[in-house]
């Protein structure tokens, strides 16, 4: 089980995943680890200060886990739209659907990108619809 390198290089900026997006702004990848990390039922240790600093520990081990599982060529950020303030991208484009970050209702369609994967996407959807939510779980990782 190998993990990619993740050197950061001083060439200037790099491509985005979906080119056709903007960048999204780094208080919104905060707002939104919060909101996951909100959802999880954890056991609160003694030793720990506060459930938020637990959450978080939680967190970083599972994204050392997560750092160590083989590349995964098929993950995709959502692609069908993105918040115009900031920047979350969701797979949810219904009318008048508010940001599930900003909770503004600035949600617009993203244009087609050259490797659309929706025919992929629908495949995934209803394979996790089949399966258990354990097994939809493992697929995830």
């Amino acid at each position: 089980s190998g993990s990619c390198s993740s050197q950061q290089s001083s060439e200037g900026p790099r491509p985005l995943a979906l080119a056709l997006a903007v960048p999204t702004h780094r208080l919104a990848i905060s707002v939104s680890i919060l909101e996951t990390m909100r959802g999880w039922n954890l056991e609160q240790r003694s030793k720990m200060c506060c459930s938020f600093h637990a959450a978080v520990l939680t967190m970083k081990k599972s994204l050392a886990d997560l750092q160590q599982k083989p590349c995964n060529k098929s993950f995709r950020p959502h692609r069908h739209a993105q918040c115009s303030i900031c920047g979350i991208l969701t797979n949810n484009m219904l009318p008048g659907s508010l940001c599930h970050c900003c909770l503004r209702p600035s949600l617009t369609a993203l244009p087609a990108q050259d490797d659309d994967g929706d025919d992929e996407d629908k495949e995934d959807s209803n394979m996790c619809q089949e399966e258990g939510d354990g097994d939809r779980m493992r697929m995830a990782l």
